[in-house]
């Protein structure tokens, strides 16, 4: 969970693109939408990992569509895209599904 302490900092220090998995953490860049852009965290599962971090870390592939959304409601950028990736990223989003269906990966439950 990012402070707004933090955002601020970094941004004075020239960091602008951060990362987000959630709804909550990508609202706290809509107050710093003019400065700041956000990259979005995908959890995929490795079960052959030693520390699955796809549990703790990422949001489900389904969940991405949802925060680009979010994103374009609240006018924070989506680093490397723009409304025209949306179409693209429901490609991904459907190749991604098949690939868990055809590996039978159990879903991130967040």
């Amino acid at each position: 969970i990012k402070r707004d302490s933090d955002i601020r900092t970094a941004l004075a220090a020239g960091i602008d693109t951060f990362v987000v998995d959630n709804p909550d953490e990508l609202r706290k860049f809509a107050k710093h939408r003019r400065q700041a852009g956000v990259l979005i965290r995908v959890a995929f599962r490795n079960l052959g990992a030693i520390c699955d971090l796809s549990r703790k870390f990422g949001c489900d592939p389904a969940e991405v569509e949802p925060l680009i959304g979010l994103a374009e409601s609240l006018d924070v950028r989506v680093r490397g895209g723009s409304r025209e990736l949306r179409p693209k990223l429901r490609w991904v989003i459907a190749r991604l599904a098949e690939s868990y269906e055809e590996r039978q990966l159990p879903r991130v439950a967040l």
